[in-house]
């Protein structure tokens, strides 16, 4: 009886087994980031009001993840080894592939750039990946690494209608990475899963004066830099990131990329110019501060190039097909 009842209840497990295995499907999957203060959704240069009632607004807010890990009904997990997303406040969704799933019941992920990345050539990496240079650059330096987070605003202290206080907060260095874990399962649309998480940034200012905390550049090791150490712990400690269920953007946008991006910016002397496959430029022009053409070269799609250019304010100029230009200011330093 002991060995039938035995049988029984293997046959039943591989059973169970093999229908929790059958229900795995290739899932495309969709990072989708909401952005609110308060109950409204976050817009940069929109009025929004501190606890004392004072006036401030948001120019920036850009922080990475990595190290994603989605972790399904089975307890399955899929890492997501090469995935760096630069959230910027308006991105909304990030496609990071097809995964083999069952039903999604957890997430995890990291706030910065993990320390085997975080010292790595900006230029080494393809127009398109997350850790690839950007315009404003999210890149401090090669021992310091990446700006985890740049958030950036004014606000008006006396209430006098002038935006007079800025406020800069730049999150860098290998401490300051933080992981985060959530309980979610996603949105499923259009044949995808959109895994949605609600970003509050009145919860990741907790206790973050913005009139006493003006501009805070630097790492756990520099002085003064504890409102930095109380944002980025806020960001884990506090209901910052939520599972979310809706979209508050107008559209689902996947990633719009740049056109071209000029870097460093300011830079020593070499300007690099690379273009993205959005954009296909076939010139290339630099202008001195006075309006004189200084150099021009000729551009190739997703070709990186290069200009030594001596102390100076420039402007780039690249044009599409001989009509659609583009232009954007850069200084050289000494």
């Amino acid at each position: 009886m002991t060995k039938y009842l035995t049988r029984i209840f293997t046959a039943a497990f591989c059973f169970l087994s093999l229908t929790s295995s059958a229900q795995k499907k290739q899932t495309p999957v969709i990072w989708y980031y909401n952005y609110f203060v308060g109950s409204d959704t976050l817009q940069f240069n929109k009025i929004y009001y501190d606890a004392n009632n004072r006036p401030f607004k948001f120019n920036r807010f850009q922080f990475y993840t990595c190290g994603i890990e989605l972790i399904d009904q089975d307890n399955d997990t899929v890492k997501l080894e090469d995935e760096y997303i630069l959230a910027t406040g308006a991105d909304g969704g990030h496609d990071v592939g097809t995964h083999l799933l069952s039903k999604l019941t957890k997430i995890k992920f990291d706030l910065g750039v993990d320390s085997n990345h975080n010292h790595t050539d900006p230029s080494s990496y393809p127009s398109n990946h997350g850790l690839s240079p950007k315009d404003p650059t999210m890149h401090w330096g090669w021992e310091s690494g990446y700006r985890f987070w740049a958030i950036e605003g004014w606000m008006d202290e006396n209430k006098d209608g002038k935006f007079d206080n800025r406020f800069e907060y730049h999150m860098i260095g290998d401490a300051m990475i933080r992981t985060k874990s959530l309980i979610t399962s996603g949105v499923e649309k259009d044949g995808k899963l959109f895994v949605i998480i609600d970003v509050q940034l009145k919860e990741l200012f907790d206790s973050v004066d913005f009139a006493k905390n003006g501009v805070i550049h630097g790492g756990p090791w520099d002085l003064g830099t504890e409102p930095l150490i109380k944002i980025v712990d806020n960001a884990i400690d506090r209901e910052v990131f939520t599972s979310g269920n809706g979209f508050n953007l107008k559209v689902l946008p996947i990633e719009q990329k740049p056109s071209f991006i000029v870097y460093p910016n300011p830079s020593q002397g070499r300007v690099n110019i690379i273009s993205t496959s959005t954009f296909n430029p076939n010139a290339i022009e630099v202008f001195s501060s006075n309006g004189q053409k200084v150099n021009a070269i000729i551009a190739l799609e997703n070709e990186r190039r290069f200009i030594d250019l001596e102390k100076g304010v420039y402007w780039i100029k690249i044009t599409e097909n001989n009509y659609k230009s583009f232009v954007i200011k850069t200084i050289v330093l000494e």
